[in-house]
């Protein structure tokens, strides 16, 4: 990322070296694709996070109606993933169209596509059964995942590119992501691992997407008209 300052007749462009801009991003992406791992693991496994699974939906049974759970059913319904692709994909083409650059479009593509793909493959193939009714397809989920991308996509298209911008993207993307898990846990609508195993699914995701801006294509414009064109 670069910071421009024009004064004087004189530009400045700041540009930090890759490892700077990519160590701390590194770390999160390590860390939620160790989440995802071990949540798979344990459940596999029987081991001591599917007791705990148990613990937590015994502790919010039987859902009642109360504030809690009325947050939890707005989270829903707000955080469906269908809506977060629309909105985050208009404002990713709106931006590209902006910047003329393909960075914000491509980076929308791969956050969402990615976590979207992963979390439907996982969905299909793992034996997790939900809490209500036992249906499968429980793991992991979908809703944290794209959370958590979406909302760190949104800061990242509208804050400008600062040094703190990523700092700032994975920390609103890791407490909304968290919020929406806590929603799902307390409608009895997921198992702790699978909100676990979606968190940290959706750094990863986010991690990739922010990861778009060193692509080549990413950076990559088009050349905007002008009256001596025609």
């Amino acid at each position: 990322m670069s910071i421009s300052v024009e004064g004087l007749g004189i530009r400045h462009v700041y540009r930090a070296s890759y490892p700077e801009r990519m160590r701390g991003s590194t770390g999160v992406a390590t860390i939620g694709a160790s989440l995802a791992l071990v949540s798979g693991v344990e459940i596999l496994t029987h081991g001591p996070l599917s007791k705990l699974d148990v613990r937590v939906a015994v502790h919010y049974w039987p859902v009642t109606w109360s504030a809690a759970t009325r947050i939890g059913h707005f989270l829903q319904a707000v955080g469906q993933p269908w809506i977060a692709c629309v909105v985050i994909g208009i404002l990713g083409v709106l931006a590209s169209a902006v910047r003329r650059q393909w960075g914000p479009a491509l980076a929308v593509a791969v956050g969402l596509g990615s976590v979207g793909a992963i979390t439907w493959v996982l969905k299909q193939t793992f034996p997790h059964a939900s809490i209500a009714l036992s249906l499968p397809g429980s793991f992991p989920s979908g809703h944290t995942g794209v959370a958590v991308v979406a909302s760190g996509l949104f800061i990242w298209l509208l804050l400008p590119p600062v040094p703190a911008r990523a700092a700032a993207v994975l920390v609103v993307a890791g407490l909304w992501g968290a919020l929406m898990a806590w929603g799902r846990l307390v409608t009895e609508a997921h198992w702790l691992s699978d909100v676990i195993a979606g968190w940290g699914l959706g750094m990863v995701a986010l991690v990739a997407a922010l990861r778009t801006e060193d692509w080549p294509l990413s950076t990559r414009g088009w050349a905007r008209s002008t009256p001596d064109d025609k």
